[in-house]
């Protein structure tokens, strides 16, 4: 789960370098997102899916409703809810998004915490079709919560104006990197060309 999630973090991170020219703190917040996603994303699923991986000789921390294992998968599920909620509240003090962006974001978060939650306290019931329940929500709530979150953070990149700074070391004034590249894919696409 854990080396998973570092392989599923380095794409955004990839694609921080190839706008911005540098792997940044803006890198590692994208990547840091994308981590912390996982966490309540594949605890929820190896939940759900626990006795196919036990068939095919996998052992996945989540254990049976009640078990210590459980608590202590769920309990990295909100741990990692929270530390979304971190990431994205650093974003206007990164020159990444403006504020709105981060009440947007905590709304999303308090949701995804609280599914979180619901996992954590019906896995410590013991009542395994409530855990399964809750599971499944937190995973279905996953799938949602991602593109909603990252399309967020697009729409509210460098502010309106595109003028604050867009990357650790960017001074005010310079145009956002992010608006550059959206301006060079859209000439490309209006002269006919593919991208």
């Amino acid at each position: 789960t854990w080396v998973g999630a570092v392989v599923g973090a380095i794409p955004p991170m990839m694609g921080w370098a190839a706008v911005t020219g540098n792997v940044g703190v803006g890198a590692l917040v994208m990547g840091g997102v994308l981590f912390s996603w996982q966490m309540p994303h594949f605890l929820s699923l190896a939940y759900m899916m626990r006795n196919d991986y036990k068939a095919g000789g996998y052992v996945m921390m989540p254990g049976e409703a009640g078990s210590p294992e459980l608590a202590r998968a769920t309990l990295a599920s909100m741990r990692h809810c929270i530390y979304l909620e971190m990431l994205c509240a650093a974003t206007p003090f990164l020159g990444m998004a403006d504020t709105m962006f981060v009440a947007e974001a905590t709304v999303l978060n308090g949701g995804f915490l609280y599914l979180a939650y619901q996992f954590h306290a019906h896995g410590a019931s013991g009542n395994q079709g409530k855990t399964n329940a809750a599971a499944r929500k937190l995973f279905l709530g996953s799938l949602l919560y991602l593109p909603l979150l990252l399309g967020f953070m697009v729409f509210h990149r460098c502010g309106s104006t595109g003028k604050i700074p867009a990357h650790p070391g960017a001074t005010a004034g310079e145009p956002c990197t992010y608006l550059a590249a959206s301006n060079m894919v859209s000439e490309k696409d209006s002269s006919g060309k593919s991208c």
